[in-house]
């Protein structure tokens, strides 16, 4: 929640996204929602004195990968949303995609989310890390659901 608000200066720049991005690896201006969710955890793990290890996603900026990682490591459960899940979108056929944290559960599957290298709904205001309400059962743009990563059975 402490970057919700954080903006670009310019197509997928400014000081605070390159933190997000040099979390992962990167070093230029880039896509950056997996990197910035990335960003949340490492962060989080730092202040709790845990180590790398314990992050429980993977260190990338690709969406997906993150949900080809949970297929590996992780465990079957419903598909329900509940706070503090991700969900992923892919592009057809591609590797590429986008990804939001759960904040809020409501309805039909209606659901507000944490993004990254997204937008308010507003162009006039750039794109940045905004809250957004969304849906777990349709598209996003020209991208369809891949699925939702839960955390209940993380290690704490």
């Amino acid at each position: 929640m402490a970057q919700v608000g954080v903006k670009e200066n310019s197509a997928n720049d400014s000081p605070m996204i390159r933190k997000y991005l040099a979390s992962v690896g990167i070093n230029y201006p880039a896509p950056y929602c997996a990197a910035g969710q990335y960003y949340s955890f490492a962060e989080a793990a730092r202040m709790l004195q845990l180590q790398q290890n314990d992050i429980p996603i993977a260190k990338t900026a690709l969406a997906n990968v993150n949900f080809i990682y949970a297929l590996r490591n992780g465990k079957p459960t419903n598909y329900t949303a509940n706070d503090n899940d991700l969900i992923i979108w892919r592009k057809r056929n591609g590797i590429f995609g986008h990804i939001e944290r759960v904040i809020g559960v409501g309805l039909c599957g209606w659901v507000r989310t944490v993004g990254f290298n997204t937008s308010n709904g507003n162009a006039r205001d750039g794109d940045g890390v905004y809250i957004r309400k969304r849906n777990i059962y349709h598209p996003l743009q020209r991208m369809t659901i891949r699925g939702l990563i839960g955390f209940s059975g993380a290690k704490k």
